[in-house]
């Protein structure tokens, strides 16, 4: 980048003529131990009372009381009280009284139209809205109001991040079931889980009960086992599509090209939308993975290559797809890394492929491949949207591609970073069972499965326990039966109608929100296990946590850092750092950063890769190593990949994507967050850089 980009702003001076002040000729170390002496970050702060709203008892009076007494007094009264329950001595202050639970299971039957029954009359939706609306501002305002007076909030609603890890945890699938949610308000701070943000309105529960049907439907399974689609692609194949293999002298080996490693010969690869001529066909029946074979297609660094699967891949469900693949020099240190998109191109203006999975380090040497693979969930990528109308070879062109890419950038050392893949295998829908394991998970099996009610008992109790993360109690579990009874009769089969139930389940505050059920003392063991796997998973608490919870073990001093050592250990953390360094640094400005590429002709997407994974990786190595806070504003080291040590200029050799530990020397103006060329370029509008945008971004 031009140096511009690196200009540091008066900001920054001023924060190190404070540290020259505080530290004076101290060395990086010494520096560090006075930051642990003088740190702050235990004090706990409190919402400044200004600042916090005041409830609306008045309106509770006035409005929402009237509503109650003519609808609900009747069953839940002086006289009858049903459930135990009464609804006319429910304390409306949700700071001070005593009913904040019944109060979210009021919201709760209300929002999923459970209450009032059928044979006792509807209550109107405005009624009906008008008591949400009331329940929901009186949550996030007694919220505020607790951390404003302890330092902290008894109960939230999900974040729609925490939301979509919770249902990828809780039904075994890599979704994002939160893209049709309305999006988060960030706190003055920057954070989406301040709860003083997270509220929800009536409209908004309808959303997240759609979103949880949604999610349901596609974890589950129905009907006769499918046919599986299979292929099984040699490379002499593929290469033969490309007009067949011919003397060295007529490919160029610096393009993709397929080649007989024996002969020599090859072609270069190739490939037109046109005519479907470069497309492939699924086998007849599943072969055997042959043996190793001489024929190779061979990826330079920084290259791709299509290979074009025609239009038979099946609209749901996973595709496994998997090559038996080396790099092509077997005693480099330098490792090649291979990514895999998915598209298509239906017209000249009608294309688009996007990457799917995780880029996969290919460590084989060229005498002993090894497999690497990658699964595509069907439904969530891009699809040809004329891939059901027309046959291979027609027009609009409907057939679909994977993309095969080289994302080393090792400079001109290109012919070292070569990727040579040798079989490719594609099955969809793949499952290793039928039903399917995340169908298992909401529908396990059963010898009851003939008796309704005893088997959606079956599948509704742990379903709720995970959902819910605590103990569900036999009233509780009767009222989810009662639903399911109730909405039966309007289905043809089992399935449909408990997976209307579980979706209510899902769409309940008992899901949605972060409670505390006694406002006097501390958290129990089931709410510790939820706010630590919220904290360091943005997800459900785990077999190991809820089970600690069971034996009321989890608060032992012990067993919670040996508990928070195995999750942050746990690939799950990840999101973690993603999430709090995003948001604390507001990294969004990053996303949307369009550099002129006139300008710097060397910046690249794998650079802006690069640039938005370095603050998350240099977050991860304070946290997982204990380093100290200090190293965020100064560090001897720098946490890059071979992309970024490049446009460093570091002169330690690193290869591969991967992000690793490197020193650096004093000389070097490198090291902490302010130096980072991703955050200095996201302040900057990608041509010239914003000195005062730096320096506001750097003081907020």
């Amino acid at each position: 980048m031009n140096s511009k980009f690196l200009f540091i702003p008066t900001a920054l001076i001023l924060l190190a003529s404070l540290l020259r002040a505080e530290l004076p000729r101290t060395s990086l170390e010494e520096a560090r131990e006075v930051g642990r002496e003088k740190s702050s970050f235990l004090n706990a702060s409190a919402v400044p009372s200004s600042e916090v709203p005041t409830q609306q008892l008045d309106l509770f009076q006035q409005e929402i009381a009237p509503v109650l007494k003519n609808s609900c007094v009747g069953c839940h009264g002086e006289v009858l009280q049903e459930g135990e329950f009464r609804v006319d001595t429910l304390d409306p202050d949700l700071v001070n009284g005593e009913d904040v639970n019944w109060w979210l299971e009021v919201s709760r039957v209300l929002t999923n139209g459970e209450m009032p029954p059928a044979d006792e009359g509807e209550l109107a939706a405005e009624d009906r809205a008008k008591i949400i609306n009331w329940l929901a501002n009186e949550i996030q305002i007694a919220s505020q109001i607790r951390r404003s007076e302890e330092g902290h909030s008894s109960f939230r609603r999900m974040t729609r991040y925490e939301y979509s890890y919770a249902l990828q945890d809780l039904l075994g699938l890599p979704y994002d079931f939160a893209n049709n949610l309305p999006p988060e308000t960030a706190s003055e701070e920057g954070f989406k889980n301040s709860s003083e943000m997270l509220h929800l309105s009536a409209r908004q529960f309808e959303t997240y009960r759609n979103a949880a049907r949604i999610a349901l439907q596609k974890a589950t399974v129905s009907g006769e086992e499918p046919e599986q689609i299979y292929y099984g692609i040699s490379m002499r194949t593929a290469g033969e599509k490309m007009g067949g293999f011919a003397e060295p002298e007529k490919f160029n080996t610096r393009r993709p090209h397929f080649i007989n490693l024996e002969t020599g010969k090859g072609v270069n690869g190739k490939y037109n939308y046109r005519n479907g001529q470069f497309s492939l066909f699924p086998n007849k029946t599943r072969t055997n993975v042959p043996p190793l074979s001489n024929e190779r297609l061979v990826l330079p660094a920084g290259s791709r290559q299509n290979i074009d699967l025609g239009n038979f891949l099946p609209a749901g469900g996973t595709a496994l797809v998997r090559v038996r693949a080396s790099k092509a020099v077997a005693n480099e240190a330098s490792f090649p890394t291979l990514r895999l998109s998915y598209g298509h191109q239906a017209s000249n203006n009608s294309h688009a492929f996007e990457q799917v999975g995780e880029d996969q380090a290919i460590m084989a040497s060229p005498e002993t491949p090894a497999w690497y693979e990658w699964k595509i969930p069907l439904s969530e990528v891009i699809r040809n949207p004329f891939r059901t109308e027309y046959e291979v070879g027609g027009y609009p062109n409907p057939t679909e591609y994977l993309v095969f890419q080289n994302v080393h950038q090792n400079g001109g050392l290109r012919e070292r970073a070569d990727i040579q893949i040798e079989y490719l295998e594609v099955i969809a829908p793949y499952y290793k069972q039928w039903p399917t394991e995340t169908h298992r998970r909401v529908f396990p099996e059963s010898p009851h499965k003939n008796d309704e009610v005893v088997y959606a008992r079956e599948v509704l109790q742990p379903f709720m326990r995970r959902a819910w993360r605590r103990p569900i109690s036999e009233e509780e579990l009767d009222r989810k039966l009662a639903l399911f009874q109730k909405l039966r009769p309007a289905f043809d089969n089992f399935q449909e109608p408990m997976i209307e139930t579980l979706a209510a389940v899902l769409s309940s505050p008992n899901f949605l929100y972060l409670v505390q059920s006694d406002e006097s003392a501390p958290l129990n063991d089931y709410e510790l296990a939820t706010r630590l796997a919220m904290f360091l998973w943005c997800s459900l608490p785990d077999d190991e946590l809820m089970s600690l919870a069971d034996q009321g073990k989890l608060k032992n001093p012990q067993v919670l850092i040996s508990q928070t050592e195995r999750m942050l250990a746990d690939p799950r953390a990840e999101r973690f750092s993603e999430q709090f360094v995003r948001q604390w640094l507001g990294m969004e400005l990053l996303d949307y950063l369009q550099v002129d590429k006139k300008a710097y002709r060397q910046f690249d997407p794998f650079l802006k890769e690069a640039m938005q994974e370095e603050p998350i990786a240099l977050f991860e190595e304070v946290l997982h190593h204990d380093r100290s806070i200090i190293d965020f504003i100064h560090a001897d080291y720098v946490m890059v990949n071979e992309r970024l040590a490049r446009h460093y200029g570091l002169a330690e050799p690193v290869y591969g994507n991967h992000f690793r530990k490197v020193p650096v020397s004093a000389e070097l103006p490198r090291g902490g967050l302010l130096t980072q060329a991703g955050l200095l370029a996201m302040n900057s509008d990608g041509n010239d850089s914003h000195p005062l945008k730096r320096g506001i971004w750097l003081l907020e």
